[in-house]
C-alpha cells in the first residue's frame, strides 16, 4: 500500500509536464512557470487529495492550472481575452463528447465559440467577468464574489442579469443583417444555476 506521499509525487511527475504545457500557452512568463505548476500541485492536493481516479485527476488538474493562470494575469493587471480554443473551454460548455467529432462538427463548433466570444465582448465589464468567472471558468459563487468585492446575494442578481445581458447580445445579432445567418445561443451551452 502506498502512503500519501507517494501517491502525490506520482501524480506531480505523471502530471507536471502538462500543468506546464498548459501555462505556457497561457503565456505564463518561463521562470514564472514553476511557480505557477507548484499553485496547480498545492491546491490539488489541499482541495482532492489524492485518492481520486487518473482521468479524474487530470481533469481536475487542468482546469486548477487554468484558473491558477488566469489568477497570475489577474494579478499582473493583463486583459483577459476570451478563449475560442475548443480544445480549452470545450468541457465547460459543451460537454465531453468534442474529441470524436469529424471536421465539419468542429469547425461548426468553433463558430459557436467565435459568437460567445463576440456576444461576451459586447457586456459590460462586470457582466463579461461574471461570466467568465462563473460560467466558463467554473469557480465557486463564493470566489467570483470575492474576486469582484461583492456578496453573494449581489452576485446571484448581477449573474441573473449578466445571463439576461447574454442572451439578449445573442437576440441583438440574430437580428441584424442577412436572417439565413440568424446565431443562435449555442444549444446544450451550460449557464450554471447558482
Amino acid at each position: 500500500m502506498e502512503s500519501k506521499e507517494e501517491l502525490f509525487r506520482a501524480i506531480y511527475m505523471q502530471n507536471l509536464p502538462v500543468v506546464r504545457i498548459i501555462a505556457k500557452r497561457f503565456q505564463i512568463p518561463s521562470d514564472q512557470i514553476d511557480d505557477v505548476s507548484q499553485n496547480v500541485f498545492m491546491a490539488f492536493y489541499k482541495t482532492y487529495g489524492v485518492d481520486r481516479p487518473v482521468e479524474e485527476s487530470r481533469r481536475l488538474l487542468a482546469r486548477i492550472t487554468r484558473n491558477c493562470c488566469l489568477d497570475y494575469k489577474r494579478q499582473q493587471n493583463v486583459r483577459l481575452e476570451f478563449s475560442c480554443d475548443p480544445f480549452i473551454i470545450e468541457e465547460e460548455l459543451f460537454g465531453d463528447s468534442f474529441y470524436a467529432d469529424d471536421n465539419l462538427s468542429i469547425l461548426l463548433r468553433k463558430q459557436k465559440y467565435e459568437n460567445v466570444a463576440e456576444a461576451l465582448s459586447s457586456l459590460k465589464a462586470e457582466s463579461e467577468a461574471i461570466i467568465r468567472l462563473y460560467v466558463i471558468e467554473g469557480r465557486p459563487m463564493a470566489e467570483v464574489a470575492k474576486i469582484l468585492g461583492i456578496g453573494e446575494d449581489t452576485f446571484r442578481t448581477r449573474l441573473h442579469r449578466a445571463r439576461k445581458e447574454l442572451k439578449k447580445e445573442f437576440h441583438k445579432q440574430s437580428t441584424l443583417g442577412d436572417p439565413s445567418k440568424k446565431r443562435t445561443f449555442p444549444e446544450g451551452m451550460n449557464l450554471r444555476e447558482a
